[in-house]
C-alpha cells in the first residue's frame, strides 16, 4: 500500500464516528484523556455522552478505606495497571470521607459537616453540593447515591431525612438533588416505619435503593415509582437473632448477599435476589479453607475479648463480589487479618494474593459490629474508570 493509500485510510477511519467509536471503546480511559488534545473533533467525540455510554465498565480496582483512620486511602489494582496503591486526591484540598461508588463515580462528604461531593477519579472534576436540612441542624439519616448510565446519563442523592425527628422520630421522608436539573426537591409525602427500621448504608442496583435491616424489617426504594416495598431475607440469614452477615453488594446489577455458617467458619454462602424480587437463591457456595491454611493468620484474642464480640474471629473479611461478563472470569475479593487481600475464583475455587495492606491504627476503637452495618474496619469502594461528567 503507498503512502497516499495509507493517507486515505487513516483519513477515512477519522472522519468515520462509528467506526472510530468501534477503535477507541476498547482503549484504557486514560489514553483516551490524552486522545482528547488530537483534535477538536476528537475532543468533541470522547467527551460525548454516548462515547462515555460505549465504554466497556470493567471493574479495574477497589478504593480501600480504614473506618476513622483517614485522609489517605489504598488502592487495590484488579487489573494490570501503574498506580500508586496509596492514594490521595490531589484536586481535592480537604479531608473527606467517601460514601459510596457507582460505575465510575464517587460519593463523597466531609465528615457529616454540610457538604457533599460527587468525584470523577479518572478525570478530576468533581462537584460540591450543600446537604439539604444543613443549616437548620437537621441532618440525613442516609445519604444514597444513584447512577446508572445505561438507563440515564444522569444521577441523583438521595437524603433520607427525618421532617420532625423531635416529635416524630420513626417519620422520614426523602430529599433528592438530580443532576439533570441541579437542584434538590423532597419526593412524595412523609412516611412512618417501624421504630426497628434502621435507614443506614443504603445500597442502590437495579433502579432501586435497598437497606438491610437484621432484626427488622428490611426495604426496597423503587426510584422510578417513588414507592417504598418491603425486601424479603433469606430464611436461614438470622437464626436465633445471630447476626452472621458478611457482605451486601452488586456487581453488574447483581445484588448478592454473604452469609457465614458461624464464628471461625470457612464456609459461607453467596446469595444473589431475583430480579423480581420474589426471594435469593443461592448463587455460590464457597469453602476456603484452603485459603487459612495457606495464610493462617488470627485475629489476636484480645481483640475479641475487648469488643465481646466472637464474629471478630473470622479468617477473613468479604471486600468485593466481582461479576465478570464471562460467568467463569466472577471472584471475590478477601482480606486476612495480616492485611493480604486475597482474589477467589468462584469457578475453580483457586485464589491468589493480590495486595498486602498495612495494619490499621486504631484497630481496636473501631466500633462494634453488631450496631452497624460494616462488616470488618475496612470499606471498599468499586473503581471504574469513566469519561462521565459530574455536572
Amino acid at each position: 500500500m503507498s503512502s497516499g493509500q495509507r493517507r486515505q485510510t487513516v483519513d477515512a477511519i477519522a472522519n468515520n464516528d462509528d467506526l472510530l467509536t468501534e477503535i477507541l471503546k476498547h482503549l484504557p480511559v486514560k489514553s483516551l484523556l490524552r486522545f482528547k488534545s488530537v483534535s477538536k473533533h476528537w475532543h468533541s467525540l470522547i467527551s460525548s455522552p454516548h462515547f462515555s455510554h460505549c465504554l466497556f465498565p470493567l471493574v479495574s480496582g477497589l478504593f480501600l478505606q480504614w473506618l476513622f483512620c483517614h485522609p489517605h486511602f489504598e488502592f487495590v489494582p484488579l487489573k494490570d495497571m501503574p498506580i500508586n496503591h496509596t492514594v490521595k486526591f490531589p484536586y481535592v484540598n480537604f479531608y473527606f470521607n467517601i460514601l459510596d461508588s457507582c460505575h465510575g463515580l464517587m460519593c463523597c462528604d466531609n465528615y457529616g459537616w454540610g457538604e457533599i461531593y460527587i468525584c470523577n477519579p479518572t478525570t478530576k472534576q468533581f462537584i460540591t453540593l450543600t446537604v439539604p436540612g444543613y443549616e437548620d441542624f437537621r441532618f440525613p439519616s442516609d445519604i444514597i447515591f444513584a447512577y446508572d448510565p445505561e438507563t440515564s446519563p444522569y444521577y441523583k442523592v438521595v437524603c433520607v431525612c427525618r421532617p420532625d425527628e423531635e416529635n416524630q422520630p420513626n417519620n422520614y421522608q426523602l430529599e433528592i438533588y438530580s443532576s439533570e436539573t441541579r437542584s434538590w426537591r423532597l419526593t412524595g409525602d412523609p412516611f412512618i416505619v417501624d421504630a426497628s427500621v434502621r435507614f443506614i448504608n443504603g445500597l442502590f442496583c437495579n433502579g432501586a435503593i435497598h437497606w438491610l435491616n437484621l432484626l427488622g424489617t428490611s426495604l426496597y426504594w423503587n426510584v422510578a415509582e417513588g414507592q417504598l416495598h418491603d425486601l424479603p431475607m433469606p430464611a436461614t440469614l438470622i437464626p436465633e437473632h445471630k447476626i452472621r452477615l458478611r457482605y451486601f453488594g452488586q456487581s453488574r446489577r447483581h445484588m448478592h448477599l454473604v452469609d457465614v455458617y458461624g464464628p471461625s467458619s470457612t464456609k459461607f454462602n453467596v446469595y444473589e435476589m431475583e430480579r423480581d424480587y420474589s426471594g435469593w437463591f443461592m448463587k455460590y457456595h464457597v469453602d476456603v479453607d484452603g485459603i487459612t491454611i495457606a495464610f493462617p493468620e488470627r485475629i489476636r484474642s484480645h481483640l475479641v475479648q475487648d469488643f465481646h464480640n466472637d464474629e471478630f474471629n473470622h479468617e477473613f473479611s468479604v471486600l468485593e463480589i466481582i461479576r465478570e461478563a464471562n460467568e467463569e472470569e466472577s471472584y471475590m475479593v478477601l482480606l486476612t487479618p495480616g492485611g493480604k487481600a486475597i482474589q477467589y475464583s468462584f469457578h475453580d475455587n483457586t485464589f491468589k494474593k493480590i495486595f498486602d495492606l498495612p495494619p490499621c491504627p486504631n484497630y481496636r476503637y473501631c466500633v462494634n459490629l453488631r450496631d452497624t452495618m460494616k462488616f470488618s474496619c475496612i470499606e471498599a469502594y468499586q473503581y471504574i474508570g469513566t469519561l462521565a461528567s459530574v455536572w
